[in-house]
């Protein structure tokens, strides 16, 4: 299980890694362009690495790690290939579900450190009046990243959780041939994957007690 779980969570980073990266600098631009028009002037500076970091990774890799492997689990059992494993006595939870729920956990702390340094790399810059309490040591602690890659490794489980139920749940029954039905099968959990892993996302976010500013 170790071993697909590394091979996923490599794949995933080689795809969010970039977007992640694109997405956090662009947030902590927009950022700290409102504090400097003055329109967030109050937002904690560990507001970044503990809660709004984890929140723009996990929301960039709904598509890597929620939608693109929700059709590929689609792909699996409309191939057959989920009722041949079962055949020969392997177990799908072993070997689909465990090593992409273990993958997600993993890949996502990773992405939040690529957020966390994109972020407060652009507040080093010192462009914007808050820069420099959000580069200070004294304005992000340990602890606070700690929080962070917590929230991520959570994330991360929920997306590959959503993307798992939707990629294996049974196929809706319709006119076509199972020929014609197959993409449009396979885009469908994709679509679902993406935007449930999107919606479970916000969801913890905001049961964790997480905010909207930063």
């Amino acid at each position: 299980m170790i071993a697909p779980a590394l091979g996923q969570c490599r794949r995933v980073l080689f795809e969010a890694g970039p977007a992640v990266v694109a997405a956090a600098a662009l947030a902590s631009f927009a950022a700290l362009a409102g504090d400097a028009a003055g329109a967030s002037a109050g937002a904690p500076a560990t507001a970044w690495p503990r809660e709004a970091a984890p929140l723009v990774a996990a929301l960039v890799a709904c598509g890597p790690l929620a939608a693109a492997r929700a059709g590929e689990l689609a792909r699996l059992r409309l191939d057959d290939q989920l009722d041949a494993l079962r055949a020969m006595g392997g177990s799908a939870w072993r070997h689909l579900v465990a090593p992409r729920l273990l993958a997600g956990a993993l890949a996502l702390p990773v992405l939040v450190l690529l957020a966390d340094a994109a972020g407060l790399g652009i507040a080093y810059l010192d462009w914007a009046p808050r820069a420099a309490r959000w580069a200070s040591a004294e304005g992000v602690g340990i602890g606070d990243v700690a929080r962070g890659l917590v929230r991520g490794a959570l994330f991360g489980a929920a997306l590959a959780a959503v993307a798992c139920a939707a990629g294996l749940a049974p196929p809706r029954p319709g006119r076509d041939g199972a020929a014609r039905r197959a993409p449009r099968a396979v885009a469908r959990a994709a679509a679902r994957a993406g935007a449930g892993g999107a919606v479970a996302v916000l969801g913890l976010h905001v049961a964790l007690g997480g905010g909207f500013s930063w």
